[in-house]
């Protein structure tokens, strides 16, 4: 079967001039539900309808391809597809200065949903959980993030389910609830390198 080509862009530290579009509308079935963001245009295209006052970079992303994964070394790792152009676009400002992101393409549409991986700082988080009263898992769910704290300038997304909690050398937990996820990110606020999942 073909899983579709897949390429790797390692960016330049600084803006992105490409344009993103979501597919949401694009297609009507029943098997896609979720918005994904492909690529619309690049710097060639972009160069005449300049965006976000970007300097010209000299990279291309491939046109009509789908975001299947963005890697911010040490900070962050989307996968499964970012569902919104926005989110893809401030996710990769609010790191510009960090050398050696990727975005990794593929030609056909991502499968499945959106994982979000956060590796934390040292000291409070500025996150704050609740519980779906309707899951009977009572997996924790990201409710607050605090504007100025660490997982604010993470750019973690609200409403995400946490379904792992890792501290290297220490801890690794799944599928646990909101008082054990803060408890633990209080007793280990002293680790760098934690990973929210």
């Amino acid at each position: 079967f073909n899983k579709g080509l897949i390429t790797m862009s390692v960016i330049p530290t600084g803006p992105i001039n490409a344009s993103f579009l979501s597919s949401k509308g694009f297609f009507k079935s029943r098997n896609f539900k979720n918005n994904k963001v492909f690529v619309h245009r690049t710097d060639e295209m972009s160069a005449q309808f300049p965006m976000n006052n970007a300097p010209k970079m000299n990279l291309e992303f491939p046109i009509g391809h789908y975001v299947e994964k963005v890697i911010v070394p040490n900070h962050l790792v989307l996968e499964g597809g970012v569902r919104t152009p926005e989110r893809l676009l401030q996710t990769l400002d609010n790191f510009a200065m960090v050398p050696g992101r990727i975005i990794v393409f593929r030609t056909d549409i991502p499968k499945g949903g959106s994982v979000t991986k956060v590796t934390l700082p040292r000291g409070p988080t500025g996150l704050k959980f609740c519980s779906d009263v309707d899951d009977m898992s009572g997996l924790p769910i990201v409710s607050t993030v605090l504007e100025g704290s660490s997982a604010w300038h993470l750019n973690v997304p609200i409403n995400h389910i946490v379904e792992k909690l890792i501290i290297p050398n220490k801890i690794m937990i799944e599928r646990t609830n909101c008082v054990s996820i803060e408890k633990l990110l209080e007793s280990y606020a002293g680790f760098k390198d934690r990973v929210l999942v």
